[in-house]
């Protein structure tokens, strides 16, 4: 009776890796998020500055 109710679960995903990864999910059947994120740039104090001046 678990595993019935697992086969009717559908797995859905949430990638924030590399776009293949997702294009293969989604060949598979399985429902596929692709996030586009990228880790803060740390930035030396002093370039810091000079972006808060200008921006």
């Amino acid at each position: 009776m678990m595993e019935e109710r697992q086969k009717e679960k559908k797995l859905r995903v949430i990638n924030l890796g590399i776009q293949m990864f997702c294009d293969a999910l989604t060949e598979q059947g399985v429902r596929c998020t692709q996030i586009k994120w990228h880790p803060p740039v740390k930035q030396d104090a002093e370039i810091e500055e000079l972006l808060d001046e200008f921006l």
